[in-house]
């Protein structure tokens, strides 16, 4: 299975590779949380959401 694939197959696992970021929009950390219900990753600075799995 490639690495594409696996993360397909598990939002949690990409949500914590996304976790280590910097928010495009301020330059803030990300962390994860929740937006309008479902995960996601955030920034914890300005809010914007990076990340949403349905």
């Amino acid at each position: 299975m490639s690495d594409q694939e696996s993360t397909r197959r598990d939002p949690e696992q990409l949500l914590d590779r996304m976790e280590t970021a910097d928010c495009h929009y301020c330059d803030g950390d990300l962390d994860v949380g929740e937006y309008k219900d479902s995960a996601a990753i955030l920034c914890e600075d300005c809010g914007t959401p990076a990340v949403r799995v349905w």
